[in-house]
């Protein structure tokens, strides 16, 4: 879709570039083969570059001089509580506040230009969408083997009550 919303609203699409896979290795790849970018979008996906500082490390490498990076990274909104811990699987330490991670880029070399969260609001619409997009995909493809999985943790998020009471 992206690509043919690019040919259809770009002067010269054929300066944009859309690379799949994964990303970690796909980043890599290009980055070893010399190939660096002008803008960097990471949205939501650190952890499949390693985490958030790793992640920042890998992207500062694959930017050109005087690249843009967006990125959009977890934060927890307050201390987490022992059993929201649990029930994520997750430790203190697998996000920082807000602040934290505009500090940790500040640390990687990044000059920030804008910072931002999300209201309550917009984050409960985003965790309610994302269910309604599990709940569709398992719909539409009710054989797959990752289905029981994605409905048993996302219904199990709803039980407890959607995560943006710590986590955004």
């Amino acid at each position: 879709r992206a690509r043919a919303r690019a040919h259809e609203r770009l002067e010269n699409p054929a300066r944009l570039t859309i690379t799949e896979g994964d990303g970690g290795h796909t980043l890599r790849a290009l980055t070893e083969a010399g190939t660096l970018f002008d803008l960097i979008l990471c949205l939501g996906s650190t952890h499949a570059l390693g985490g958030y500082g790793t992640a920042l490390e890998a992207l500062k490498r694959a930017l050109k001089p005087g690249g843009l990076l967006l990125i959009a990274e977890g934060f927890w909104a307050k201390p987490p509580a022992p059993e929201y811990l649990t029930f994520l699987e997750a430790q203190p330490g697998d996000y920082l506040s807000h602040a934290g991670n505009v500090e940790l880029a500040e640390r990687c070399g990044f000059v920030p230009v804008y910072a931002c969260t999300a209201s309550q609001q917009e984050w409960d619409d985003y965790e309610w969408r994302y269910a309604t997009n599990i709940e569709d995909f398992a719909a539409q493809h009710p054989t797959d083997p990752d289905v029981p999985a994605m409905l048993s943790r996302i219904r199990a998020t709803q039980a407890v009550g959607m995560p943006s009471s710590s986590r955004r």
